[in-house]
C-alpha cells in the first residue's frame, strides 16, 4: 500500500524517510573490481590518478542522480519504463548486457571475499561459501527494509575500513597535493591510458542505473523528496571517489605488481602490519557483499522488467521464481569459478572496467530520452542545466573511454 504519510514529512525527517538507495548503490559503485584498478592505480603510478578520480565525482553524481529521479518520477524501474516507452526490445538491449556483465562482477566479488579472509589467514573456500548463504538468507526476504538496514551499515564499515588504511599509511603529504591535485600527468603512457580507463569504467556501472531506480521503487520514495536524493546522490558520489582515494594512497607504497593475482594482494600489505591488514580484509568483505546483493538486485530488476515481470519484496516467494531463476544461473555458477579459478581473476576485474566503458552506451542513452518522453524538464522534475550536464558528461564520457579504450588497445599490439 502506498504509503501517504511520507509526503506529509518535510525537512530532515523526509530525507532520513527516503535515505537509503542513492547512498548504498554509490558506495556499492566502489566493489571489488574498483578497490582493485584503485589497488593497480596507486601501486603502478603512486598518486597520479588521484586528479582524474576527483574529476569523476561530478559525472557520477549527475548521471545517476538522472537515472534516479526517473524512478521517483513515473514509480517505474528503468527497465520497465523503457519497455512502457519503446516495447520490450529496447528494455532487453538495456537490461541483458547488464545482466551478462553482472555475472563477471559476480565473480570478482566472491574472489574479493577470497581476498579478504586470504588477508586474515583464513580459508577464502569458507568464506565465499558463508558469503553466499547470507547471501541467499538476505534476498528472499520479504521485507525491503530488512535487506537495506545490514546495507547501510556495511556501506559505513567499508567507508571507515579504507579512510583509516590510507591514514595508517602515512602518505606524504606534499606529494599527494602536488603530484596528485595537479592536472599535468602522464597521459601519453600506454599504462597510464588503461587505467584511466578502467577508473573511467568504474564510475557509472549499469546495475547502479538499475538498482537506484528499483531500490526508489521498493520505497515508494515520491516526487516531493527529488531534492532530498539529489542531495544523497552527490554527498554518496563524493564519499565513493574519496573512498578510491584513500584506497590509492594505502597503495602508492606498494611496488608495481606488473600481472597481478590473489596471492599479491594478500601480502601487498604486509607493510601496514596486522591492523592494516584487517582494515583492508574488512574493506574487501564488505565492499564484495555490499555489491553481491546490491548486483543481484540489479538484474533481478533490470531482466524481469524487460520480461513484463513484476519483481518486488512485498509478493510472496512463490511469485518471485523469475528473480530467483536469474539469481541462481548467475550467483551459483559465479561462486564455483571463483572457488577454482584463482589466476586470471585480476586482469578480469580490470578488464571489466574497461567493458563498462561500452555497455554503459545504450541505457545511458535510453535514460536521457525517457526524460524527454516523460516531459521531466518542462514539468520541473529536473532543470534545464542537469539535464545539459547529463548528456556532456554523458558523450565526455564516452568519448574519454573509447579513445583511451583505443589507444591502448593499440599501445598493446
Amino acid at each position: 500500500m502506498y504509503n501517504v504519510f511520507k509526503h506529509t514529512r518535510t525537512g530532515r525527517h523526509s530525507f532520513l524517510a527516503s535515505f537509503g538507495p542513492a547512498w548504498i548503490v554509490m558506495i556499492a559503485d566502489v566493489d571489488v573490481a574498483s578497490i582493485v584498478t584503485g589497488i593497480q592505480s596507486g601501486s603502478s603510478f603512486g598518486f597520479h590518478l588521484i586528479f582524474i578520480e576527483l574529476m569523476l565525482t561530478v559525472p557520477l553524481a549527475v548521471i545517476q542522480f538522472v537515472s534516479g529521479s526517473i524512478a521517483i518520477a513515473t514509480g517505474k524501474g528503468i527497465a520497465e519504463s523503457i519497455r512502457g516507452t519503446w516495447g520490450s526490445k529496447y528494455a532487453y538491449i538495456s537490461a541483458i548486457p547488464m545482466a551478462l556483465t553482472d555475472f563477471l562482477s559476480y565473480v570478482t566479488e566472491y574472489a574479493g571475499i577470497a581476498i579478504g579472509f586470504l588477508l586474515i589467514g583464513l580459508n577464502p573456500a569458507i568464506g565465499i561459501l558463508t558469503a553466499f548463504i547470507l547471501h541467499n538468507v538476505l534476498v528472499m526476504t520479504r521485507r525491503f527494509e530488512t535487506v537495506e538496514k545490514p546495507l547501510l551499515i556495511i556501506s559505513f564499515v567499508l567507508v571507515a575500513s579504507f579512510v583509516i588504511a590510507a591514514v595508517m599509511s602515512s602518505p606524504d603529504l606534499h606529494s599527494l597535493v602536488f603530484t596528485g591535485l595537479s592536472p599535468i600527468q602522464p597521459y601519453g603512457n600506454s599504462d597510464y591510458t588503461y587505467l584511466a580507463v578502467a577508473n573511467i569504467g568504474a564510475v557509472i556501472m549499469p546495475w547502479m542505473i538499475f538498482y537506484q531506480a528499483g531500490a526508489s521503487v521498493e520505497k515508494k520514495i515520491p516526487a516531493t523528496s527529488i531534492k532530498g536524493q539529489k542531495r544523497e546522490t552527490y554527498m554518496g558520489a563524493l564519499v565513493s571517489e574519496l573512498i578510491m582515494v584513500a584506497i590509492i594512497i594505502a597503495s602508492a607504497r606498494i611496488s608495481s605488481f606488473g600481472t597481478l593475482d590473489l596471492g599479491d594482494i594478500s601480502g601487498a600489505f604486509s607493510y601496514m602490519g596486522p591492523m592494516g591488514h584487517f582494515l583492508m580484509a574488512i574493506g574487501f568483505i564488505s565492499a564484495a557483499f555490499l555489491a553481491l546483493v546490491v548486483i543481484s538486485l540489479s538484474s533481478a530488476w533490470g531482466v524481469c522488467e524487460a520480461a513484463g515481470i513484476k519483481f518486488r519484496f512485498s509478493e510472496k516467494i512463490s511469485r518471485r521464481k523469475g528473480f530467483y531463476f536469474i539469481f541462481l544461473l548467475e550467483s551459483f555458477p559465479a561462486m564455483i569459478l571463483s572457488m577454482v579459478a584463482s589466476s586470471g581473476l585480476i586482469s578480469l576485474m580490470l578488464n571489466l572496467m574497461v567493458i563498462y566503458v561500452i555497455v554503459d552506451i545504450p541505457v545511458l542513452i535510453m535514460v536521457g530520452m525517457i526524460t524527454i518522453k516523460q516531459r521531466m524538464v518542462q514539468r520541473g522534475t529536473l532543470s534545464r542545466k542537469t539535464m545539459a550536464a547529463y548528456w556532456a558528461f554523458f558523450f565526455l564520457i564516452e568519448a574519454m573511454g573509447i579513445y583511451s579504450l583505443l589507444t591502448s588497445s593499440l599501445a598493446f599490439l
